[in-house]
């Protein structure tokens, strides 16, 4: 038997034959038996060599295997690091997850798509766009809580921006669900990141908005209190908030507040109008009535404001005169008559309402939307055939291809308006089954079912009323309204039970559970397809002064976020500031100039006209605020300080020429 010994290093020598570096056979002096000498380095190297091969084989072999998935986003290098970048291959391997399951969502494999979307949001949870898909999917599937689950959930560690908080929130105040609604915008308050303290202000406001728009007047006036700045938003939320109280005295020294502000000629003469309609002095509403319309003279939106007004005070041949005065001006575009007749609907100001259709036949304007405003309201002044009439009208006219929430209008529309008609039971169930195929907003179905209601139609009413309370378990008057009708109609409360996710191939829109998007006109959606249609349709509308337009356009190019919205920033800015000039929006120009002014000399000499604009307008006050925010960044600036120095001449030369007091 051969003797074993190591050996760490061959000799100085170098003469012994090492194999394979590993070992030798060393014969012995006598001849009798020969001893086997094992390089101890060698071994080590040797294992250590079979190691490296062993774990680059398993690396090799777990990288084909996630290769021959659909997608992969894990390289090789990421296998073989695999224990340093660990939780980057977990997040990698979730995008890759999301991005099979949005594969399965285009592809109608509802199944497939929520477990890979599931599995892929449990690895990388800051996917916003997977989070969003998976959300809408059950939203649009009647799973609305479940579906807001999912979006609150993107908000536990991580603040996804700006544009999933509104989103998750106008979801939540959509279906009334105001608790989830507010619990979204603490979640992202209670983050701690630098995006998260840039939209403090915004999420603040976000907050305040919901709880007026929840009617919570008191909780309101208390988050506002408890802030250390109080934004337009804060001002105007405070002030409506009191009148809603009926507080009139403390909104009156709220708009006094405001008035020294920024928000001078804004929303305070707006709600200045409404604080004197409520306590019944007409003659002051009626001269900021006219103040607003003198200072606005191309902007519609004042004009329609007073029609609307006179109407709510009762003076209704002060609302004929503001009608008349309106369509002189502005009744020659279609899309003013709109924004004008939506509002007297609204109130149900019909003698109003059938005149501005009138005058809409008169001079021919077609626009789906004014049969649809004309259908709407003839159901609420229960003239079915009327309604059955405008819609035969509203199917023949429709020439392009109608979008899923405009199809969706017509199938429930159509199908109630038959039932009001005939009162058959066919007609009923047809439109109980709308509901449960349809996805619906909570606004119009509980309008439907109400409508019903005062029809005499308990028991269709009382399954619509469950539709909806399904749809949108948050809603306490649907909840309500569900549980009298069953009372008065002596049926059993129904066994609950979870609504059924939809079956794979059968087709589901989930935009049509987003906010409704109002629809273009022609000239801005063609304007949305290149740089050169949206700058040459901003220049036109800035010359033109149509405000409302730019408006519009602004909001949906932001809403759109085209691929060249980047190059054209500087054409965004210069009609952002032209529009708040136009409409007086005073503090969204103060914004604008914050986010202008950057310390550069360019963009201070720039400001500064928008300063001396002011001043020339008669606003120093706001002067002032664009020259504090030009010397936040470059103190004792000379071009500010010579405007300084001109005003505090103007003032002297003022008081020199005042006389003197005896």
């Amino acid at each position: 038997m051969r003797k074993v010994s190591f050996s760490w290093k061959p000799t100085i020598s170098g003469r012994e034959k090492w194999r394979w570096g590993l070992f030798m056979v060393v014969p012995s002096r006598s001849g009798r038996s020969d001893r086997l000498r094992i390089l101890v380095r060698g071994l080590l190297l040797w294992l250590a060599g079979l190691t490296a091969a062993a774990y680059l084989a398993l690396v090799t072999a777990w990288f084909f295997m996630l290769e021959r998935r659909p997608v992969n986003y894990v390289t090789w290098v990421d296998c073989v690091f695999a224990p340093l970048r660990w939780d980057e291959i977990r997040s990698l391997r979730g995008e890759a997850f999301i991005a099979e399951g949005m594969m399965a969502l285009e592809n109608r494999r509802w199944s497939e798509a929520v477990l890979k979307l599931h599995a892929g949001l449990a690895r990388a949870p800051h996917h916003w766009r997977g989070r969003r898909n998976l959300g809408l999917f059950y939203m649009a599937a009647g799973q609305r809580q479940r579906g807001l689950n999912i979006f609150l959930a993107g908000l536990n560690h991580h603040y996804p921006g700006r544009d999933a908080v509104q989103l998750t929130t106008q979801l939540g105040v959509a279906g009334e669900n105001f608790d989830a609604a507010l619990v979204a915008v603490e979640k992202a308050l209670a983050l701690d990141s630098g995006a998260v303290s840039r939209d403090r202000e915004w999420l603040i406001d976000q907050k305040c908005r919901i709880l007026m728009v929840a009617e919570r007047y008191e909780e309101a006036l208390d988050w506002i209190a408890q802030q250390e700045r109080t934004t337009e938003l804060r001002h105007e939320s405070r002030t409506v908030a009191l009148m809603e109280l009926q507080r009139h005295d403390e909104a009156r020294e709220s708009l006094a507040t405001w008035e020294q502000g920024s928000g001078i000629l804004g929303g305070v003469r707006r709600l200045k109008v409404r604080l004197e309609r409520e306590v019944g002095d007409v003659v002051a509403m009626r001269a900021v009535l006219a103040e607003m319309r003198s200072r606005a003279a191309t902007n519609p939106q004042p004009w329609i404001y007073s029609i609307v007004q006179e109407q709510l005070a009762g003076e209704t041949a002060a609302a004929e005169a503001a009608m008349d005065q309106f369509l002189m001006r502005f009744g020659l575009r279609s899309q003013h008559v709109i924004l004008a007749a939506q509002p007297l609907k609204q109130i149900e100001a019909w003698a109003l309402f059938d005149r501005l259709m009138a005058f809409a036949a008169d001079h021919q304007f077609d626009d789906a939307r004014l049969m649809r405003l004309k259908i709407e309201a003839a159901m609420e002044r229960e003239d079915y055939d009327t309604a059955a009439e405008q819609m035969q009208l509203y199917r023949q006219r429709q020439t392009s291809t109608p979008s899923s929430r405009e199809l969706a209008w017509y199938q429930i529309m159509e199908v109630w308006i038959r039932h009001l008609d005939l009162g058959d039971d066919a007609s009923g169930q047809l439109l109980i089954s709308r509901f449960q195929e349809i996805p619906f907003e909570l606004a119009f179905g509980s309008t439907i079912a109400a409508r019903l209601e005062e029809a005499g139609r308990d028991e269709i009413a009382l399954e619509i009323w469950r539709l909806v309370n399904r749809r949108y378990p948050a809603s306490q008057h649907a909840q309500t309204r569900a549980e009298e009708l069953r009372e008065q109609l002596g049926q059993r409360a129904p066994v609950e039970i979870e609504v059924p996710l939809v079956q794979d191939g059968v087709e589901l829109d989930l935009e049509a559970v987003l906010p409704p998007v109002e629809q273009l006109p022609s000239e801005i959606a063609a304007a949305l397809r290149s740089l050169r249609l949206f700058e040459s349709l901003a220049e036109t509308l800035v010359e033109e002064k149509r405000w409302s337009e730019l408006d519009q356009l602004l909001r949906e190019l932001r809403r759109a976020r085209p691929d060249w919205l980047v190059a054209a920033a500087e054409t965004i800015y210069e009609a952002e500031i032209e529009l708040n000039f136009g409409d007086e929006n005073w503090s969204a120009l103060i914004t604008n100039v914050r986010m202008r002014v950057d310390g550069s000399l360019d963009r201070a000499l720039e400001v500064m006209k928008l300063a001396r604009r002011l001043d020339g307008l008669g606003e120093r006050g706001l002067a002032e605020q664009v020259l504090r925010e030009i010397e936040r960044r470059r103190p004792d600036f000379p071009p500010a300080r010579r405007l300084r120095e001109d005003w505090a001449a103007e003032a002297e030369k003022v008081e020199s020429a005042a006389p003197a007091t005896p």
